[in-house]
């Protein structure tokens, strides 16, 4: 029987690359070793959740999962009409396999925030 991996332990850091209509393009780094762009060991991929509205968001519980990316930088498509909103983001490690065969998940990174253009 395989050993469970664990759960990341740490956030992903978010930081915008671009910007154009509808569409951010994004970074993704490890909050324990911001420098190279590898994804922490066993992760598979970076679970991001957005919202836009006037103001941020602060619950990534209830927000819908908007993109799973496995690759850094990434694109983002914001939905039209989003101009001169606020864009809220909050993204969290997956890993390979966790307990029961289901990969797990890690923390929710701090709120990322930017005015769509």
């Amino acid at each position: 029987v395989p050993t469970p991996v664990p759960p990341p332990s740490t956030t992903p850091v978010l930081s915008l690359r671009g910007a154009i209509a509808n569409q951010f393009t994004l970074d993704f780094r490890d909050s324990a070793n911001p420098d190279p762009k590898a994804k922490p060991q066993n992760v598979l991929s970076c679970e991001v959740v957005m919202a836009i509205g006037l103001a941020p968001a602060v619950d990534p519980s209830v927000l819908p999962t908007a993109v799973v990316v496995t690759k850094t930088p990434f694109s983002l498509s914001l939905p039209n009409g989003s101009a001169g909103k606020v864009v809220t983001l909050f993204a969290r490690w997956r890993n390979r396999s966790g307990a029961g065969g289901v990969s797990a998940t890690g923390p929710w990174s701090p709120q990322f925030t930017s005015n769509a253009i």
